[in-house]
């Protein structure tokens, strides 16, 4: 989370950082977190201590692009009309499938961005 708000930090608009903290999910530099994910939510089923510390990550991930959505609403970047909370978690779930599908293999990096792009353009009107 620190190496994401480092990166957003220099980005002019709440829509602007919303898509480049998107598009972070399917970078190639951060290939090992997919297959640690992988592994950590297959764990979930069986380990009750560490459920709760991952949904507390998940959320806050989740919370990050709601709240970017906001600022893009109040910097004029999103249209007043989205409703951050739900187009946020719309747009976490989207994100989550394409890496997960990604991962498997079934979808090139470029057609996993072009996916990932229109899920934003497609929430986001842009």
């Amino acid at each position: 989370m620190d190496a994401l708000e480092e990166e957003l930090a220099g980005i002019a608009t709440g829509a602007e950082r919303l898509e480049r903290a998107l598009m972070r999910t399917i970078d190639p530099a951060l290939e090992a977190n997919p297959a640690l994910w992988n592994e950590v939510w297959s764990s979930l089923r069986y380990d009750d201590e560490l459920r709760p510390l991952v949904q507390e990550r998940y959320r806050a991930w989740a919370g990050r692009i709601v709240r970017l959505l906001e600022e893009g609403r109040r910097d004029g970047s999103v249209p007043a009309s989205v409703d951050g909370e739900e187009a946020g978690w719309r747009l976490a779930a989207a994100a989550d499938g394409i890496d997960s599908i990604l991962y498997l293999g079934v979808l090139t990096r470029d057609e996993a961005r072009e996916l990932l792009a229109s899920c934003f353009t497609r929430e986001v009107g842009r």
